[in-house]
């Protein structure tokens, strides 16, 4: 198997739990772990990124370094291309009760 390009990707990171598991690991992940973020909005996104970079300068890893995926959860191809980047795919999109 090949390699891939991140340990975890945080789908529906632009939500309520998923800004959460975001700054979560960014604070408690260990040193070079590779972490993306992803959802359908690179806008608000990164505007997550962003805010959570302000607020914790000193993360253990850097949300700047944070890679940003963007697909649509609904599409089969998208998120076969996202789970093939990474060993982990963390999704946060709701809402529960449906998905």
């Amino acid at each position: 198997m090949a390699p891939r390009k991140y340990d975890i990707v945080i789908w529906g990171a632009s939500g309520f739990t998923g800004s959460h598991l975001v700054e979560y690991l960014a604070l408690n992940a260990p040193a070079g772990t590779r972490i993306a973020i992803g959802g359908r909005c690179r806008d608000r996104i990164t505007s997550v990124r962003d805010k959570l970079a302000a607020k914790h300068p000193d993360a253990a890893i850097s949300l700047e370094s944070m890679d940003i995926l963007v697909g649509d959860s609904l599409s089969a191809e998208d998120m076969r291309a996202v789970a093939a980047q990474t060993r982990v795919v963390a999704s946060t999109v709701g809402p529960y009760a449906v998905y």
